[in-house]
Order: C-alpha cells, then structure tokens, then sequence
C-alpha cells in the first residue's frame, strides 16, 4: 500500500455524471466517421439511431430503453436550427477567411432508476426508491414531502402541481416542505434527474391515496354520502381540526430507468487572430416526455447549457509546473456569465415513458450532456480538427491554429 502527499486537490463531476464524458466520446466518434467518409455528420446519425419502431429495445448490455424518437428530435433540432441554410452560410463563411462551424450533440440519458437497474450495475448500495409524505396539516392545507430535497430545481413549484393534481386541488393548497429526514421516509435522492421521474410518482400516488382518506374522512364526519363530497378549502378547513388517520407515505420504486433525449445544433465562429470564440446560434430539441411545467423544464435545459459551454470551453483545474494551483478563485477559474452563454431556441417532443402513470422523464441534466458535444463539434468543424482536448480555451485554440 502507498500513500501519496499531493496539494492536487481531487476533482469530479457535478452533473451529468458519467454521462457528458460518455455522449462527448460518441458524438465526436460519429463526425469523425462523418469527415472520413465524405458524409453529413447529420446522416451518419440518422443510419445509427435505434427506430421508433424497435421500442422497447434493449441493449447488448441488457438495458432497457421504454419509449423514443431519437430521429425525431434530431430532424426537430435541425429544422429550428435551419439546417441546409447554415451550412451554406458556413461555406461562405469560409470563403470569406472566417472559421465558422456547425456541431450536432445527440443523446440519450437513463434517469431515475430503480434498485433493479442499480442491482444491475453492481450498485447495492444505492437504494433506488424514493418516498413521498403527504398530510392534511392543521392550516388547512396539505403539506408534502419527499425524500428529493430541493437543490434549485423548481421542485416545489412541480411536486405541487403534481400533488394537486392527484388531490383534484388548486395547487394554493398544497405546500411543499422542504426535506426533513426526520419527517418522510428514506429515499435516494436528488441527482439522476429523480425529481420528475421518482418524487413525481411517489407524490401523485400519495396524493391520490390522500385523497380517498379525506374523501371518506368528510363524508364520515359531515355525514354526507361520499359521491357528494367536494374537496375545498373550507371541506379541508373542517377536516383539520381532527386529523387522525390523513396522513399518507409512498415509497417508489421504479421497474426500470426513464430515458429523455435531445438533439442540440449549435454555430460558432473562432477569431483567427485571438482564438476567441463566439457562438452564434444554439438550438435544442428535448423529449421529457409529459412536460409537468415548460417554464421549469426550458429552465433546466437552458442551465444545463450554460454549463455545457463552460465544460467546452472555460472550465478547468490548472496548476503551473511547481504545481502550484493557478486557478483557485473565480478570477481565474472561468465560469460563463451572460456574455458567454447565447439565447437557447427549444423546441419540444413529447413521448411519454412506459414506466410510470405521469409519463414523465428526468429533464435536470441533458442540457450538459448535449450542449458539451455539440460545442466541441462545432469547433472541430470550424478549425478542421481531428483531436479534441478540453476546454477548447482562446490560448488553447490559438495555439492550435498555430
């Protein structure tokens, strides 16, 4: 056994895990084949893709993919994208000395999994089921929770529609808590994108059933034949002063992962003088299945992003030859702000999953794994290179130009 005393410190991933390396590796795979037989990086995907008609597919590894249309979102993205026009733009480009090139991300991601799909790779110890507590409180409203605290993703403004949909509320009468261990059940967590896919499930279910206690609660107390029963704010106001019994948990586990997709299309142009780059228009094509919330779902893939042309192009752990960190504040380790991060056009497609009733799939992390790609390959295309090492960074570039 050795021990090494390094002041390096250890870095990793923050989302997208696995997954952003893994989609850079195959999207770029897919234009080099492109560039060495003479085709549109475009059609070498169409060939590849598994077909609508081959769902449920499962893979040679044996995973299971529910539902999907990757060709659909790939023509979606290349259509908003105006695809054949951009490419004549770019030749022009071209011919006028200006580096511009055009990069296609596609991807497909698994999320919020179940303790099978982890069992199946090995991870025990991840317990793959999520909870979700809902209670009619002594306010006179129903408060949840779930075992996916919220961390910024609009989770409380989504669960909420969710549970009032099953309770057959207004969402005003509901209020998400953020999590407490000591109040709901054990769960997994917030990463893999489980908030729309496992938290979602686990709160609509005890919502329903929440929603039969009350139901039966009412008629019972206000001596009312149940199919008379109308769940409001003054039946729930009733109902609060003896709150035995509505009190409701669900635990979750899913049969098998959920699988968004999307395709993103981006331009950009490199400065030949400086390395700088600019990108010039950014196109994304997401399939989320049902969309509980658009605003909130445009939201995450916008976030996901600005942190994709961060990974391509900002982004990086450096230290000098003494190993000294060179990088340890923000003035010098480079983050995208507004200037850097360009207005993203979104289009949707909807194919439920076959997992779950909501039909929902995770959204909180494709914004990365397809922006990260589609950023590399248009710089490979505007600058005709084969090998690509990130970030691709104006000094980075320029010596490459060089």
């Amino acid at each position: 056994t050795y021990a090494v005393a390094t002041n390096k410190s250890p870095e990793g991933p923050y989302r997208g895990v696995g997954m952003v390396t893994a989609v850079l590796a195959h999207e770029r795979l897919m234009d080099l084949v492109a560039a060495r037989l003479k085709l549109d990086p475009a059609q070498v995907r169409r060939v590849n893709f598994v077909r609508p008609e081959q769902m449920p597919y499962i893979s040679v590894t044996k995973h299971p993919y529910e539902s999907g249309d990757y060709a659909a979102a790939l023509e979606s993205a290349l259509m908003a994208f105006g695809y054949e026009d951009a490419r004549r733009e770019q030749k022009t480009a071209r011919a006028e000395g200006r580096l511009v090139g055009i990069g296609i991300g596609s991807y497909v991601e698994y999320t919020g999994a179940g303790s099978s799909t982890f069992r199946g790779r090995g991870m025990e110890d991840i317990p793959g089921t999520d909870t979700a507590r809902a209670w009619l409180a002594g306010d006179g409203r129903v408060h949840m929770q779930t075992s996916c605290p919220v961390i910024g993703q609009g989770a409380h403004t989504t669960l909420a529609q969710v549970a009032a949909a099953g309770l057959g509320l207004d969402v005003a009468s509901v209020v998400v808590e953020q999590t407490d261990t000591a109040v709901v059940g054990t769960g997994t967590g917030s990463f893999m994108s489980r908030g729309s896919v496992t938290a979602a499930t686990s709160t609509f279910r005890a919502a329903g059933l929440l929603r039969e206690a009350i139901l039966e609660a009412a008629s019972y107390r206000l001596a009312v034949p149940i199919d008379r029963v109308t769940i409001d704010g003054p039946t729930l106001s009733r109902l609060s002063v003896d709150l035995d019994g509505l009190d409701i948990s669900v635990t979750y586990d899913a049969v098998q992962a959920a699988h968004p997709y999307a395709t993103h299309a981006c331009m950009v142009e490199v400065d030949a003088a400086t390395g700088a780059l600019q990108i010039l228009r950014y196109v994304v094509a997401e399939d989320c299945g049902v969309l509980i919330n658009p605003m909130i779902v445009e939201g995450q893939v916008v976030g996901g992003v600005a942190q994709a042309v961060g990974a391509a192009l900002m982004e990086e752990v450096a230290y000098g030859a003494e190993g000294g960190l060179r990088s340890g504040t923000f003035l010098d380790y480079l983050i995208p702000s507004v200037g850097e991060v360009p207005l993203v056009e979104i289009e949707h497609l909807v194919t439920p999953s076959t997992v779950h009733e909501l039909g929902t799939k995770g959204v909180g992390e494709g914004g990365i794994i397809g922006g990260t790609a589609a950023i590399a390959n248009a710089v490979a295309d505007a600058l005709s290179m084969s090998d690509v090492t990130l970030p691709l960074t104006p000094d980075r570039l320029f010596a490459l130009m060089r």
